[in-house]
């Protein structure tokens, strides 16, 4: 209800005693005219004073209803707010799910990447170890004619081994003939000459096929 309205109940009802007052002095005095006229302004203040009542109560349910809907509105309004809410809340544990699994995911290929590296690595020095193997052919020990004995298999394992300071002694080859002057005579294929050659190491010398077939290579 606005100030101007309350304003008016206020004058209305006033009147309305004042009205009322003045009705009953008239009557009092039995002035019958002026009576009637006393009466029709206490009902015309009456009409204003209902008027007003009633222009009241339709604010007050206009205001109710206003503030019903403002309510309502609120509540769809914190509704949807939460929904939204929840939503986002959702989307991103979603995107930190994605996010983790997308990590996991690059450190699986990153450690397939690096381990194919690694196996590329090793094929490749393989392949070069095996490009440069010295392959043994025939590799006979002793003291000469029948009384040697067949070593092919023990050089080959020697010289697949790397083995420093590999000679030709009873270190790494039998010792049939004890006190006997020994010499190994091999047959091999040297990957620095792509060739076959054939070698007797004396008894205590030492055996390197690679410096072998390197000055071999320059000699020729």
């Amino acid at each position: 209800m606005s100030r101007a309205d309350k304003i008016i109940i206020v004058l209305t009802i006033t009147g309305l005693i004042l009205a009322g007052i003045q009705t009953w002095d008239v009557l009092d005095k039995r002035n019958l005219v002026i009576a009637v006229l006393a009466v029709i302004s206490w009902m015309c203040g009456a009409g204003m004073v209902t008027f007003g009542v009633t222009r009241m109560l339709l604010d007050i349910g206009r205001a109710k209803r206003t503030a019903a809907i403002l309510e309502s509105e609120r509540l769809i309004h914190a509704e949807t707010v939460a929904s939204l809410q929840e939503e986002l809340r959702k989307r991103q544990e979603g995107l930190a799910q994605e996010a983790t699994r997308h990590h996991t995911e690059m450190a699986d290929l990153k450690k397939e990447h690096q381990a194919g590296v690694e196996a590329l690595k090793d094929m490749h020095a393989k392949n070069i170890k095996d490009a440069r193997r010295t392959v043994i052919n025939s590799a006979r020990w002793g003291i000469g004619g029948p009384y040697n004995s067949d070593q092919t298999a023990l050089l080959q394992i020697l010289v697949d081994r790397d083995i420093e300071d590999l000679c030709a002694s009873t270190e790494f080859f039998p010792d049939c003939y004890p006190g006997e002057k020994k010499l190994l005579t091999v047959e091999y294929f040297s990957p620095f000459s792509a060739r076959i050659e054939r070698r007797t190491f004396q008894e205590g010398e030492e055996i390197d096929f690679g410096k072998l077939a390197r000055s071999s290579s320059t000699h020729t």
